[in-house]
């Protein structure tokens, strides 16, 4: 799955849109690096706090984490939405990876045998 902005904003619907891009147009958007298939950034929200973001593409569906309270609402928030277009904008490309249940582990436990 290739993200671009069109697809990304089209995909959280207007409403999201619109607030992801003001929130980029009034925030500092730090420490932006590839992770994990996505990006990763501290953003620093005048009108608000630190957040630290995460948002990137899992099982092929936009996925983020957040340290604002919105994210337990939706799983991606404005502060999502505002990194991934920063990231875009600065060439990152998205990856999509595949979710691993807490207790799958990629690599077998050898130490245990």
């Amino acid at each position: 799955m290739r993200l671009d902005a069109e697809m990304l904003l089209a995909s959280v619907g207007q409403d999201l849109s619109e607030s992801g891009r003001k929130c980029l147009a009034r925030t500092e958007i730090r420490d932006l690096e590839v992770e994990d298939g996505g990006a990763s950034a501290v953003l620093d929200d005048p009108d608000s706090e630190l957040f630290g973001v995460w948002v990137g593409v899992v099982n092929g569906v936009l996925t983020a984490e957040c340290d604002c309270a919105d994210e337990a609402l939706d799983d991606v928030c404005e502060h999502a939405v505002a990194v991934a277009l920063k990231a875009l904008e600065s060439g990152f490309t998205f990856s999509s990876i595949p979710a691993y249940a807490e207790d799958d582990d990629p690599e077998p436990d050898t130490a245990s045998r």
